[in-house]
């Protein structure tokens, strides 16, 4: 009987050392989104305006004269 009351999951130190790892890691996650919430992104693309990060004009063409 007393080796019944031994192998109970909470008498695990893995089990334990799992659950701080797990809890560890979720605090990271959560850390990391109030910390990125706090800083605001600069455009990339300066005033350009932008869809989905891409340009939605075209740059200028360079000049095609041809040099001899």
């Amino acid at each position: 009987m007393n080796a019944d009351r031994n192998n109970h999951w909470y008498r695990q130190p893995i089990a334990w050392l799992g659950i701080a790892i797990t809890l560890a890691i979720l605090a990271g996650c959560v850390w990391t989104i109030v910390l990125a919430g706090a800083y605001t992104d600069r455009p990339a693309h300066g005033p350009a305006p932008t869809l989905l990060g891409m340009p939605l004009t075209a740059p200028p063409a360079a000049s095609t004269t041809a040099t001899p």
